[in-house]
């Protein structure tokens, strides 16, 4: 992807459950989804996905420029 551009994602379905974050992010068992599906039969479930950009200094991450780029 260019910088400027995400992805859009209909019908996604999630499969498992999950705890934690980052470096302690960890698998925690299979998950039924129960979300309604739509006329098409997808599941009413949307997402948009967008490269994450890495700050050897998280601080970094707050300046304007970086939030007006991920907006």
């Amino acid at each position: 992807m260019e910088p400027n551009e995400c992805i859009f994602l209909i019908g996604c379905e999630r499969y498992s459950s999950y705890r934690n974050y980052a470096d302690s992010f960890r698998f925690d068992g299979n998950y039924e989804d129960k979300i309604a599906k739509d006329n098409w039969g997808r599941k009413w479930c949307h997402v948009v996905a967008m490269d994450a950009m890495y700050f050897a200094e998280p601080s970094l991450q707050y300046d304007m420029k970086h939030v007006d780029r991920d907006l």
